[in-house]
């Protein structure tokens, strides 16, 4: 497994380098499609919450293959990133229990900040990607910059240690009493940590082990469906909103791979992607749109298939638009009208 996921990351550096000459590109995407088609969790990836990860790996490495012959860059891009979601995202919800993180390794250190992030992340070792975190805030701060690009590395870091499979609030209040040490930010780093505190007694006594659907039901009344709008636009997310997305995250994930059968799943999958593509930052790539298909897919008669229409399509939009505007490619048009005809 190690091994397997070290060509996996390699492959993804590679791509993302922006020094590869277009037949070493090529060979890149096809080591890419060998090391992720490898991959062997069946029983896990045949639930509800990783089969939008097993259907979009052959048919992605398909478009990517004509879209790269075709010389359309951003498309292939734009594919490949989905891609390297689907493993972090799917390595991220793996049981702790049953698959152990995968060590860090050294030969990754020499890369940037970003990459060595995911390189964490992919491998599950999330105390290394805190530190990863922590050691780059405390460079920002050094530097001088603006505390909100410093609050969206917090809000990682938060994230990763309020997870289910990591759950550590003690570490993670520790970390931000060490970084507030620093004086130019200690009044703003000891607010944030105030807020997170606060947030945090929101849920003290909640049991979240083996959540039933008439307990999930009380959760997302309580805490998702309050902040509902604030899930479907790009504006910035108290540290209220960023505890809940990251405890709901874990409980969804939870939910959805050992209640594959409930009546509650396409509801899951449409807040399981709200979260997703709300909480993402740092180019670390959402796999929101993949639960919004699932949903939509496979439950097209629930009344959150709707709903997961009409946020996979403004998220599509979303990642496509800049200064020129929007600019969506052919195929993505197509498939989004594809969707668009499932729903009943």
């Amino acid at each position: 497994m190690k091994f397997h996921m070290q060509n996996i990351f390699t492959s993804y550096v590679k791509l993302f380098n922006g020094k590869l000459e277009k037949k070493e590109k090529e060979k890149t995407i096809k080591d890419l499609e060998r090391f992720l088609l490898s991959a062997r969790f069946k029983k896990l990836i045949d639930s509800p919450a990783m089969t939008p990860i097993r259907e979009t790996l052959e048919k992605s490495f398909r478009e990517i293959k004509v879209a790269h012959n075709k010389g359309e860059d951003a498309y292939t891009d734009y594919r490949v990133k989905n891609l390297i979601s689907t493993c972090i995202a799917c390595h991220s919800q793996l049981p702790s229990t049953a698959f152990k993180a995968v060590k860090k390794r050294k030969s990754y250190e020499k890369e940037e900040f970003h990459d060595r992030l995911n390189m964490a992340l992919l491998l599950r070792d999330y105390e290394h990607a805190s530190s990863i975190l922590k050691n780059e805030v405390q460079k920002d701060i050094i530097r001088g910059k603006d505390f909100r690009a410093i609050e969206t590395k917090l809000n990682l870091l938060t994230s990763i240690q309020l997870s289910k499979l990591n759950n550590k609030k003690k570490k993670l209040l520790n970390y931000l009493s060490s970084l507030k040490l620093h004086s130019n930010y200690t009044l703003l780093i000891d607010a944030y940590t105030g807020s997170i505190k606060k947030s945090l007694k929101r849920w003290e006594g909640i049991d979240i082990s083996r959540i039933s659907e008439k307990k999930l039901s009380k959760l997302l009344k309580k805490f998702l469906k309050p902040i509902e709008k604030t899930l479907s636009n790009i504006y910035f997310s108290t540290q209220k909103d960023i505890v809940t997305m990251a405890q709901m995250k874990s409980i969804l994930s939870e939910f959805i791979l050992l209640n594959p059968e409930s009546k509650k799943i396409a509801e899951a999958l449409y807040w399981r992607g709200a979260v997703e593509n709300k909480y993402t930052a740092l180019d670390t790539y959402s796999l929101g749109e993949l639960y919004y298909k699932e949903c939509i897919s496979k439950y097209p008669q629930s009344p959150f298939a709707k709903k997961c229409y009409k946020n996979l399509k403004k998220s599509v939009e979303m990642g496509f638009t800049g200064s020129s505007g929007t600019h969506i490619p052919r195929a993505i048009l197509l498939e989004l009208e594809s969707y668009k005809k499932l729903i009943k």
